[in-house]
């Protein structure tokens, strides 16, 4: 069955090289504006160029979907509106539509897009950087879980560098945190990419981990603790936190620490990475 991947994220997360990937081993159509802009020598700043280009790719990427063609639209889709859009149009064509989320700290997405920038792609400075953040609307968990898992379940997590420290940001579409041997594995793959932190969004972790009955929680953080890796849950726990006032205190005691962080965003993290150093 063909599907719709969406790549969502801001200049420098890796978009095109994930979706590049994806592209060649689903296979699919891959749609990429500044690609066809820079072809057609159009600036890749014409504001009105790119959206008349982005709802023709739209109309074409319907026309595909129907004839059976998978396509991966990567026009970074910055607003929900835009995402909601696409998966309610691809549902209506009965085909499932998986959104690619790429988060990457700032310093990490400036530091990639200036050593872009010297081969030759579009300029962008930090004052760009900073004003498509705040132009930005992320995902939450809650959106995420409206669309369809990734087909082939590969992760895009990526190494990036917070404040001269490297940490491993981890995709919402892979391994689910559930257990010691998934905590492991997040470890393994943490040592290979050589990162000092591990930033997991909540869309990935098991809900038995917010549940301390359970003992996965402390089955996770023990291994963490065993690795002396420090670990970030990135993302919205408010109802994990109302429902039990024992999780509550463990979040209190664990923010007040340095093995285990509760954040609400990635630029929370950088803030209090940042205010700990």
């Amino acid at each position: 069955m063909p599907r719709l991947t969406l790549m969502c994220g801001l200049p420098g997360s890796g978009k095109t090289t994930l979706a590049t990937r994806l592209a060649a081993e689903l296979p699919a159509v891959r749609l990429c504006p500044d690609e066809w802009l820079a072809d057609l020598g159009i600036d890749l700043f014409d504001e009105r160029t790119r959206e008349r280009l982005e709802a023709l790719f739209w109309r074409h990427a319907q026309e595909l979907l129907a004839l059976g063609q998978s396509v991966i639209l990567e026009s970074g889709f910055w607003l929900r509106c835009d995402r909601d859009e696409k998966r309610i149009g691809a549902r209506a064509l009965g085909v499932p539509v998986e959104l690619r989320y790429l988060p990457v700290p700032v310093d990490e997405l400036c530091r990639r897009v200036e050593t872009r920038d010297s081969a030759g792609t579009v300029p962008l400075t930090r004052e760009h950087i900073e004003e498509y953040v705040r132009m930005f609307q992320p995902p939450d968990d809650a959106e995420l879980n409206l669309f369809d898992q990734p087909r082939d379940a590969m992760s895009a997590d990526v190494l990036a560098d917070v404040h001269g420290v490297p940490v491993l940001v981890c995709a919402a579409d892979g391994p689910r945190l559930a257990d010691s041997d998934s905590a492991r594995d997040l470890i393994l793959a943490a040592g290979r990419a050589r990162a000092d932190w591990v930033c997991v969004p909540v869309a990935r972790v098991a809900d038995d981990f917010f549940s301390l009955r359970t003992g996965v929680a402390g089955e996770v953080v023990q291994k963490f603790v065993n690795y002396r890796l420090p670990l970030a849950i990135v993302g919205d726990i408010s109802r994990y936190v109302a429902g039990s006032s024992a999780f509550d205190g463990f979040v209190y005691e664990s923010n007040r620490g340095r093995q285990l962080w509760f954040v609400p965003t990635m630029a929370a993290f950088e803030e209090k990475l940042k205010a700990r150093r």
